[in-house]
C-alpha cells in the first residue's frame, strides 16, 4: 500500500532498505536488478496500485538531458497520474546515507520534492539539494565505526581486510 516509492538499484538499495523500518508506513522501494533491457513488465508488476510518488535515483548526472537513463525509463512507462521525480545521488563519491533517504520520502510526503534534486552533496550551483537532517541515525547507540586510511603499497589494504574480519 506504498503511496511514496524509491526506485533505485546498486548499492542504494541496502541503505534504503535498511533504513525502511525507521520511517513511517506507506513507503515502498522498487530494486532494479537488470537494467537492459529495461524489464518494462516487471516493472508494472511491482508497482503498487497505490503509489502517488516516484523518486528515481541515478548515480550520474547527464547534463542537458531532461533526466537521467533510469528515471526516462521509468517516467515513459508510468500513468500519467503518478509524479515521478529523477534525483541523484553519490555524485563526487560521497556517500548516500540513511538521512540522504529520509529527506527524499519526507519531500515527496510534503510535496516539495522537485525534479532533478540531488543527495548527498549541497549543490549551492544549482540550489537542488534535498536538506537532510544530520542528527538522523539508525544505527544503535552500541555500534562502533572506524575510519581507515591507506597511503598505498604499505600493506593497509591487506591490514583493513583483517580488521573487518575481526
Amino acid at each position: 500500500n506504498a503511496q511514496h516509492v524509491i526506485v533505485a538499484m546498486g548499492s542504494a538499495v541496502e541503505t534504503i532498505e535498511e533504513t525502511l523500518p525507521h520511517l513511517p508506513q506507506g513507503l515502498g522501494l522498487v530494486k532494479v536488478h537488470l537494467y537492459r533491457p529495461f524489464p518494462v513488465d516487471a516493472f508494472r508488476n511491482v508497482l503498487p496500485q497505490s503509489v502517488k510518488n516516484i523518486a528515481v535515483l541515478d548515480r550520474t548526472k547527464e547534463p542537458g538531458s531532461i533526466g537521467e537513463p533510469l528515471y526516462q525509463d521509468v517516467a515513459s512507462i508510468v500513468p500519467a497520474n503518478i509524479s515521478v521525480f529523477g534525483g541523484r545521488y553519490g555524485l563526487g563519491s560521497k556517500e548516500f546515507a540513511p538521512r540522504d533517504v529520509k529527506a527524499i520520502y519526507e519531500n515527496m510526503i510534503s510535496g516539495t520534492m522537485h525534479h532533478n534534486f540531488t543527495v548527498g552533496i549541497d549543490d549551492d550551483l544549482s540550489g537542488l539539494s534535498l536538506q537532510t537532517d544530520p542528527t538522523f541515525a539508525i544505527e544503535t547507540p552500541d555500534v562502533k565505526t572506524a575510519l581507515l586510511y591507506g597511503i598505498g603499497s604499505d600493506g593497509t589494504v591487506g591490514a583493513v581486510k583483517n580488521i573487518v574480519k575481526i
